[in-house]
């Protein structure tokens, strides 16, 4: 994902990460629907995670 289109999903989420909810210290910008089953790379499907919801996530779709 490019860097402005993070950058709006940074503000989108207000600095909160998408599924726990604390704020972020770090994150990473990852994809609702994984690109690996079909998900775009536009903000749209984009969130916030913390590395410890996202490796939870996996390649998994919400």
């Amino acid at each position: 994902m490019t860097a402005p289109r993070k950058r709006t999903l940074l503000v989108r989420a207000r600095h909160l990460r998408s599924r726990c909810g604390h704020e972020m210290a770090s994150h990473l910008v990852d994809h609702v629907i994984p690109r690996a089953k079909g998900g775009e790379g536009d903000p749209d499907n984009g969130q916030v995670l913390c590395r410890d919801c996202n490796l939870k996530k996996s390649d998994k779709a919400p």
